[in-house]
């Protein structure tokens, strides 16, 4: 499994907002928005891993 970088997941999303966005409802707004939930998401993970 190749290592997701920040921008990979990034562009990643943003492709799938364009075929589920196809008006382009303020992609940036969505985007930043999964980002935080990802890293929120990703903090836990780490905060979990960590106390194992």
């Amino acid at each position: 499994m190749r290592k997701l970088t920040k921008e990979s997941l990034f562009r990643i999303v943003s492709q799938k907002i364009k075929i589920v966005n196809p008006l382009n409802v303020s992609t940036e707004v969505i985007l930043k928005e999964i980002q935080s939930d990802l890293l929120s998401e990703l903090k836990q993970y780490k905060e979990n891993k960590s106390k194992r």
